[in-house]
């Protein structure tokens, strides 16, 4: 700003100078060369990826943490790009969200003010002598009390179907089992659709990409773990499901499917999925070719950085918008989402 201020002021003197001393198409000249200088100073950034974002919600009057707050990570234009609950003490973690623009987070709470703030790139990290832009940051925060007066009555036993649905978002995944620890590895199945419903003797359905699925067989990601879904929302139920089920509460590692990386390569300027661009993997000797709908997904089996680089469709200038390392802490279990950008 200090730089477009000092220029505007040259501006000025040269307008002055060159109304004296100067033809017409001199004074064109230079004023057409001031101006694009000017507006073409570098634009602040408004757009970067997004590592870790953890943090705790407590009670702005009592400090006592707060349970089953939702914690949503929102870009500029309010899509929803990653969601958490928080834990008994108060805990959320969201991981991996990737490149998101303007981003914002949101948390809200039945009887609790909703606190909306601006998520600021404030931190860098170094892996492997390669620079990241990816950002992690802790946020903590106080929630304000309702007053009494304005505080909603208690949801009916209804509501589990909405609360059912927050832990299956587009994009994101979960697992299926069947609860067998011995013969059985759990299937993970990545979100496109999802619909919750009650059936006629009251029992939560929940179908995702048309598939029908039961709460207690579904493992939902928390914390870094895959939770059972219905020993979540187990206060929900007039009657108990995950009690006597035999179930874990967790899935163990070596049960699931390796660890996946995936994403969409977009346009930057018109958030559209590009056809046609190669996205390698270090550390993999595969490479992919995206297609109409701009997808990619890679297996990994071992911990490590591993980078992801985007080259453009043949033809085309425009190049990968910033680096993206992914951190991966186990070679099971994981999955990342992290949309590439290509920019002028």
């Amino acid at each position: 700003m200090i730089v477009i201020n000092n220029l505007l002021r040259q501006y000025l003197k040269s307008c002055i100078l060159f109304c004296r001393f100067s033809t017409v198409k001199q004074f064109i000249l230079i004023s057409t060369t001031l101006v694009t200088i000017i507006f073409g100073q570098p634009k602040e950034t408004i757009e970067f990826q997004l590592d870790h974002v953890s943090g705790a919600v407590v009670n702005a009057e009592t400090n006592n943490p707060i349970y089953g707050a939702l914690v949503e990570i929102l870009s500029g234009n309010n899509i929803l790009k990653d969601s958490a609950f928080t834990d008994e003490k108060g805990l959320y973690k969201m991981e991996y969200i990737g490149y998101v623009w303007k981003p914002k987070i949101r948390v809200t709470s039945r009887q609790f003010q909703k606190f909306v703030d601006r998520v600021n790139q404030n931190s860098n990290n170094s892996l492997d002598g390669i620079r990241s832009n990816a950002i992690s940051t802790i946020i903590d925060i106080s929630l304000k009390p309702i007053p009494d007066k304005y505080k909603t009555p208690d949801l009916n036993r209804s509501a589990i179907e909405k609360r059912a649905k927050t832990f299956f978002i587009k994009g994101n995944l979960f697992y299926s089992f069947n609860g067998d620890l011995i013969n059985s590895q759990a299937k993970r199945i990545i979100i496109d659709t999802t619909e919750t419903f009650l059936d006629d003797d009251g029992n939560l359905i929940i179908a995702v990409n048309g598939e029908y699925y039961h709460p207690l067989y579904c493992y939902v990601p928390q914390m870094g773990v895959y939770e059972n879904l219905a020993y979540i929302i187990k206060n929900m139920f007039e009657t108990p499901l995950f009690e006597d089920s035999g179930f874990p509460i967790t899935l163990p590692l070596n049960i699931l499917e390796p660890t996946i990386i995936y994403g969409t390569v977009r346009d930057i300027d018109t958030d559209e999925p590009v056809f046609g661009a190669e996205v390698r993997l270090s550390g993999n000797p595969n490479r992919r070719m995206t297609e109409d709908d701009g997808k990619f997904a890679f297996q990994v089996s071992n911990k490590g950085n591993y980078k992801i680089t985007v080259s453009p469709p043949l033809g085309s200038s425009k190049t990968q918008q910033g680096i993206s390392i992914i951190k991966v802490q186990n070679g099971r279990g994981g999955w990342f989402k992290s949309d590439q950008y290509l920019s002028p």
